[in-house]
């Protein structure tokens, strides 16, 4: 994870952002991919990327992804997949 994750961003409480703004490996014609990948100190690794297609080997539809890089990171950096998980443990956990 330290090279997945070299050089990028630190948060207050050491969470780890990368940012990434490409073009997708397998997508089409002008298609742009923004993602926002999270390392938390805990080892919870959340990902959210979009494309400005509407699938991957599909060409861009638009200049930029629908959401913002800010809007990405704030989503990945939710306390919701957190309690998400927690809830999935716990089910899992009663049966």
């Amino acid at each position: 994870m330290e090279k997945i994750f070299k050089g990028s961003a630190r948060e207050a409480d050491g969470t780890r952002v990368k940012i990434t703004r490409s073009h997708p490996e397998k997508g089409g014609e002008e298609a742009v991919e923004w993602s926002v990948d999270t390392w938390r100190p805990d080892g919870l690794r959340i990902a959210v990327s979009e494309l400005n297609a509407h699938a991957y080997r599909l060409p861009g539809t638009r200049r930029d992804p629908a959401l913002g890089v800010g809007q990405l990171k704030k989503i990945a950096l939710s306390e919701a997949w957190r309690a998400a998980l927690s809830e999935k443990n716990a089910e899992r956990n009663r049966r």
